[in-house]
């Protein structure tokens, strides 16, 4: 939806929701804190999402752990730990990749928060956009990775947007890496009437969705299923060596965490810019060669042109390589400077 929450931003974000299959529990007016609920926009994984409006702050985005009468008791009160478990990540891990968390509280012993409103958009498919796309969603991960937490459900409908930067939303399902599988915390996804281990089967990594240990490389899995999802499965030649290993069924085979992926990432990148410098300076040597080679003759009135031409061949166009190299330091820096 559009930051000021325009119909229009509205009905794009509603367009981008499964249909809804019950009602929502509250209504234009409710009040949580001083919040006041102007829209429903849909049911998420361990909730229902509201637009609501502050006198000061304007417009936001309202989840609510409501009781779903899909639930019984047992499944009520892990989805109700898993919401406690988001709003707890969300103000320990301030950082521009993830929504700003505006507010907090409880109704009636049902706990809800308030989050920045954010805009649903397409995922990127040129290949500059993805890298940056890439970029900003995988510093997102290599935080919570560097902290110990598994963010489990890395995938496109988890991405929204703030302006031009990707933001990686829903962190329910995250998890301490060092905790084994069994514990509190832990919960399951049906698959054709079927429990199978946590997260979403298109982009989960394969031992995520049997059960077995999650580390930071079911993350890794699930952001190279993201970049085969910009690129519609076509992928480009500089970018299948990297998502093959990313998306390895085996997790010992990729990259250890995100901050492997990015520096992968980044070094593609730059070679293929070095490439396309050194396809650059060689066609330009060679057109010198062949202006010499007319020009070898003894015409002195073209003795001033040739030389022009040699000055020129020494000097070539700066290079894309350094252009590359500091991309990724220039969205560091963006993030950084972000007002969080």
């Amino acid at each position: 939806m559009a930051p000021d929450g325009s119909r229009a931003g509205l009905d794009a974000f509603l367009a981008a929701h499964d249909p809804v299959d019950f009602p929502a529990a509250f209504s234009p007016g409710d009040l949580f804190g001083d919040w006041h609920v102007t829209a429903f926009l849909g049911h998420g994984g361990s909730g229902e999402v509201y637009r609501v409006v502050h006198a000061a702050l304007g417009a936001a985005a309202l989840k609510v752990c409501v009781r779903r009468p899909d639930r019984d008791a047992a499944h009520d009160a892990s989805a109700c730990a898993r919401f406690r478990r988001e709003v707890a990540l969300l103000a320990e891990n301030a950082h521009p990749a993830f929504p700003r968390l505006l507010g907090q509280g409880t109704r009636g012993g049902r706990p809800w928060y308030v989050m920045e409103l954010l805009e649903p958009r397409p995922l990127p498919s040129a290949e500059r956009e993805v890298f940056r796309f890439l970029l900003f969603v995988a510093e997102g991960v290599r935080h919570l990775h560097a902290r110990g937490i598994v963010h489990r459900d890395i995938k496109p409908a988890n991405i929204l947007w703030r302006g031009s930067r990707p933001v990686l939303i829903d962190l329910g399902l995250a998890k301490d890496a060092s905790v084994p599988r069994g514990h509190a915390g832990d919960s399951l996804s049906i698959v054709d009437g079927r429990a199978v281990g946590v997260g979403t089967p298109r982009s989960a990594a394969p031992e995520q969705l049997a059960g077995g240990d999650v580390t930071p490389a079911a993350d890794v899995y699930a952001l190279g299923m993201l970049v085969n999802d910009c690129f519609g499965g076509r992928l480009p030649r500089v970018w299948r060596p990297v998502v093959q290993r990313a998306t390895s069924p085996l997790p010992q085979q990729r990259y250890r965490d995100a901050g492997c992926l990015i520096r992968a990432v980044r070094r593609r990148r730059i070679l293929r810019a070095a490439a396309f410098a050194l396809a650059a300076v060689a066609v330009l040597g060679a057109s010198a060669l062949a202006a010499w080679w007319l020009c070898r003759a003894p015409v002195p009135q073209k003795e001033s042109q040739t030389t022009e031409i040699r000055s020129e061949a020494r000097t070539p166009k700066p290079s894309d390589e350094e252009r590359a190299r500091k991309e990724h330091e220039e969205i560091l820096e963006m993030l950084q400077r972000d007002v969080y």
